[in-house]
């Protein structure tokens, strides 16, 4: 292990050690690399030494970064490392935030790793003696694909570690102990003492890292969390016609589709990916208030496409601020149904298509979706490179504006608005983007 940490970080360690402190690799780092899984996120933890002594040391080596400092957390600035003391925690009230936090630099490492959450994230790394500290089996648990708690008594203390347990099963493709199950499943009311903003990013983490997200959405759904999601819960409820989906009701099929996805989605970047994978975990979001038994057998869902944008946008809005990404997602699946019927779709259906969503996303959606091989996905692809793939333009964009009706003499008004909506929808049916010959058919039908 030691030949994938930097030397500088090394010779901060041998200083610290050498004034009678230990250094230990704690936590992620440990567990990446017994994983073989490239890892940045270092976090070493001494012991034997007071908080003044470790500052004075680190400052030797630049500058301290006093962020967390009062938690027993040193930053050296322009590295990207946590320097932390040894601590515990005590509950002082129901928030999240609310613990009494004591720096104790004499706990010993196995008390401080009895602390941790789940025993594959409770292993040390000495860089005294170079030997791994394993005290409660973390990395058989982590051979055997298991997610066990470590403590009940301080695992409880933090409702954030539930959430943090299902991106772990998404991530790893872990089991989770029958136990811990049980002691998640005591903890289910306390969700409610979450920032939303922490319940966001462990969600995030389990689509974006998750290489099966659908175990994270099984854990969560297991221990009764999942009933905090309740557009995501219900659908596990939500029967289907057998005839287009064998494997059953809605939760199942969307959970096959967040795990196509996540196969998908390596080649997308920034806050697409995001985009995507919230797409495909909420596509069928409105199936719950569409879907109806008919007198035949057969079960139907009409407009849940259109039903679900409204549903996805509860949903999201009750997680985050981020409206962008939030139009982007609802777009994707108010249209997600497109690419099945693209067979009979005319061009100028996908040029206003165009103008709603990403259409290429929008088709690694469907290809996420697991649509039958009938040939729309293939007509579907063909049809945008004929007429040429497009992002969406801004809102409001059109082919002609009002820059260009003032080119020709013409004084703002009324009329404006009028004449440009003419020349997009004969745009949108022709797919004529010339303006000028645009404002011709336009200004002489008026003419005559």
């Amino acid at each position: 292990m030691r030949r994938y940490i930097p030397e500088r970080i090394l010779d901060i360690a041998e200083a610290l050690q050498a004034a009678g402190g230990h250094c230990y690799l704690v936590g992620g780092y440990v567990r990446d690399q017994l994983l073989g899984v490239e890892s940045k996120d270092i976090d070493i933890e001494i012991h034997g030494l007071e908080p003044q002594d470790v500052e004075s040391i680190l400052e030797g080596f630049g500058r301290v970064d006093l962020v967390g400092k009062s938690f027993g957390v040193y930053r050296l600035h322009g590295l990207d490392v946590d320097w932390s003391l040894p601590r515990t925690e005590r509950s002082t009230g129901n928030g999240h935030t609310d613990f009494e936090v004591s720096v104790d630099p004499h706990l010993g490492i196995v008390e401080a790793l009895r602390r941790r959450d789940f025993t594959i994230n409770a292993m040390a790394f000495s860089l005294k003696n170079w030997r791994l500290v394993d005290p409660f089996r973390g990395d058989i648990d982590l051979h055997d694909r298991k997610l066990i708690h470590v403590d009940k008594d301080t695992f409880v203390e933090d409702p954030l570690r539930v959430l943090r347990g299902a991106q772990f099963c998404a991530r790893f493709g872990l089991t989770p102990a029958y136990d811990t199950i049980e002691l998640c499943q005591s903890m289910v009311e306390t969700y409610k003492n979450l920032p939303r903003e922490r319940v966001w990013g462990e969600l995030k983490k389990l689509l974006l890292k998750g290489s099966r997200p659908s175990l994270g959405i099984s854990f969560l759904r297991y221990t009764g969390w999942l009933a905090h999601f309740p557009e995501l819960d219900v659908l596990f409820e939500t029967e289907q016609d057998t005839r287009h989906h064998p494997e059953g009701h809605v939760g199942i099929h969307t959970m096959q589709v967040i795990d196509r996805a996540a196969d998908l989605r390596e080649d997308l970047f920034g806050e697409t990916q995001l985009v995507y994978m919230l797409a495909c975990l909420l596509h069928d979001v409105g199936k719950p208030a569409t879907t109806v038994k008919n007198e035949d057998g057969t079960i139907t869902s009409h407009d849940h496409a259109k039903v679900g944008v409204d549903v996805a946008r509860v949903f999201l809005e009750r997680l985050t601020n981020e409206g962008d990404l939030i139009d982007r997602v609802c777009a994707l699946v108010g249209d997600h149904m497109f690419p099945h019927y693209s067979l009979k779709a005319k061009a100028a259906a996908f040029r206003r298509l165009q103008k709603r969503v990403d259409p290429l996303l929008l088709g690694r959606v469907a290809e996420a979706d697991g649509k039958r091989d009938d040939g729309c996905l293939d007509r579907y692809y063909y049809m945008l490179k004929t007429l040429g793939t497009q992002a969406p333009k801004p809102k409001q964009q059109t082919v002609v504006q009002g820059r260009d009706l003032i080119a020709r003499g013409m004084k703002p008004g009324p009329e404006f608005g009028r004449i440009i909506a003419e020349c997009e929808e004969i745009y949108l049916e022709t797919g004529e983007t010339d303006v000028e010959v645009l404002l011709d058919q336009v200004l002489k039908g008026r003419e005559s």
